[in-house]
């Protein structure tokens, strides 16, 4: 045993079966354990293994994690519990579908499903679309807003284009201030073959 440490066990095997250290209850149950390899398993109240920390990775319900965190389960999800706001969120996995959940309000927030489709407000897809916003059945339906962060009176406020592998710039919608801070116009503009995007009509 090295002075300079209180406690230094070894193995004599480089391989998971053999144990450096094994820590048991007074049932002679295993609650953690530092194999050959040096890697760091914890054991749960059934004995059966519930983490294991290797080569800088640690698993959660992985016995081989290959992320720095790597959870598996039935619903791997991470918490994030705020205590001076008392505000509760979760993200992860819930039945194949990505998403951050709302644990105070009970309400999920965003959430991607397994087709890539983005879903807002919602769990389930509704329609052929990728991005669906759903809102609430009072208060008003909500939508998208695009903001630029200024108060001016000649510039573009914000776009929507449309393309595709040739060209991404086939049509635009487009809106900027006109002329005043709290006037605005909408344009669109489409592209003919082989030129560029050209106004095709506008409104004040």
């Amino acid at each position: 045993v090295n002075s300079s440490v209180g406690l230094s066990v070894g193995s004599d095997a480089s391989n998971s079966t053999s144990y450096g250290l094994e820590v048991c209850d007074s049932g002679s149950q295993t609650r953690f354990l530092v194999d050959g390899l040096g890697s760091q398993r914890f054991y749960g109240s059934d004995n059966s293994e519930t983490a294991r920390f290797t080569d800088g990775k640690l698993g959660i319900g992985e016995t081989s994690p290959d992320a720095p965190l790597h959870i598996t389960s039935n619903t791997p999800i991470v918490v994030f519990d705020e205590s001076d706001a008392s505000q509760e969120y979760r993200i992860g996995s819930f039945g194949g579908t990505f998403a951050l959940y709302d644990s105070t309000d009970s309400a999920y927030r965003i959430a991607v499903d397994g087709n890539g489709k983005v879903i807002i407000g919602d769990t389930a897809s509704h329609t052929d679309d990728f991005l669906q916003i759903e809102t609430p059945a009072s208060g008003g339906g909500h939508g998208i807003q695009l903001r630029r962060n200024d108060s001016n009176t000649d510039q573009q406020v914000g776009r929507i284009l449309f393309g595709n592998n040739t060209d991404t710039d086939l049509a635009q919608i487009a809106v900027k201030t006109d002329g005043a801070n709290d006037n605005a116009a909408i344009f669109f503009s489409t592209q003919p073959d082989g030129g560029s995007l050209t106004e095709r009509m506008r409104i004040n």
